[in-house]
C-alpha cells in the first residue's frame, strides 16, 4: 500500500481559501471539494485527519494573527501614523478610491475562465461598491502604481506613434485588480503558512499581456504547481 499524500502548499493554499469562505464546512466536505476546486490535485488530499489536523494546529492560529493585524481593515488616511506614506502615494491611492466610488451600482464579477472559480465566490454577481479599499490593498496600489503597463506591441506603436506602455496610475481599474490581487494572494500565503512566493504574478506584471488582472484567469494560476506551456505543459 502506497504512502498516503503529503500535505503540499498547494493543498495548504486550497484548504485555506475554501476555509477563509466556507467557516463553517466539515473537513469531510473540505476534502472532497478540494480536487473540484484544483483538478491538479486530484490523487493528492491527504486524509481527513492530517486535514483536521491542519486546520486546528496551522490554520486558526494564522488566521488569528492576520485578523489581530487589523491590515484588512478599510484605508483611510488616518491609517498614515501606522503606515507612513509618500505624498505621491497617497495621491495614487485617492485616485484608485475615487474610480472605486465612481463605479457605485455596476456590475462587476470576477474572472470565469475556469469554471470552478465560480464555485467558491459567494456572489458572482457583485458591485465594486462591495469593496472598500483595505489597507493591505492600499500598500501594494503604492508599490505597484509606478509599473509600466503594456498597452500595445511595439509594431503598432511605431506604426500609430504611440507610447508602448503607460504606468498602471493611468488605468485605475487595472491598478485597483493587481493590487487587489496581490493583497488577496498575500493574506492567502499568510493563512495557508506557506511562503509568499509572487513568481506567477511578476510573470504577468512583465509580460505582453495583463492578461492574469482582470481577464481570462484566476487566482487558481497562483499555486506553485500550475504549469506554464513554457514550462512544458501541453
Amino acid at each position: 500500500m502506497g504512502r498516503p499524500p503529503k500535505l503540499t502548499e498547494d493543498v495548504k493554499k486550497v484548504i485555506a481559501y475554501i476555509k477563509s469562505r466556507h467557516p463553517d464546512w466539515s473537513v469531510r466536505e473540505i476534502e472532497k471539494q478540494i480536487p473540484k476546486f484544483e483538478p491538479s490535485l486530484a490523487g493528492k488530499v491527504p486524509g481527513r485527519t492530517k486535514i483536521n489536523e491542519y486546520i486546528s494546529n496551522k490554520y486558526k492560529k494564522n488566521e488569528a494573527e492576520v485578523d489581530a493585524s487589523g491590515i484588512d481593515s478599510p484605508w483611510h488616511l488616518g491609517i498614515l501614523k501606522d503606515y507612513p506614506l509618500p505624498a505621491e502615494d497617497i495621491a495614487a491611492i485617492a485616485s484608485v478610491q475615487v474610480w472605486l466610488d465612481g463605479q457605485k451600482d455596476k456590475p462587476y464579477s470576477e474572472p470565469t475562465s475556469i469554471k470552478h472559480w465560480t464555485e467558491f465566490w459567494t456572489n458572482n454577481q457583485m458591485t465594486t461598491s462591495t469593496f472598500s479599499l483595505t489597507i493591505r490593498e492600499a500598500l501594494w496600489v503604492s508599490k505597484l502604481y509606478k509599473v509600466n503597463y503594456k498597452i500595445t506591441s511595439p509594431e503598432r506603436a511605431r506604426k500609430f506613434h504611440i507610447p508602448e506602455s503607460k504606468p498602471l496610475l493611468e488605468f485605475p481599474y487595472r491598478l485597483w485588480y493587481a493590487a487587489k490581487t496581490y493583497a488577496d494572494y498575500q493574506r492567502l500565503c499568510e493563512l495557508a503558512g506557506t511562503p509568499f512566493d509572487t513568481t506567477r504574478l511578476d510573470e504577468a506584471l512583465r509580460s505582453d499581456s495583463f492578461a492574469a488582472f482582470g481577464i481570462g484567469k484566476t487566482k487558481l494560476d497562483l499555486f506553485s504547481e500550475y504549469k506554464t506551456k513554457k514550462d512544458g505543459a501541453k
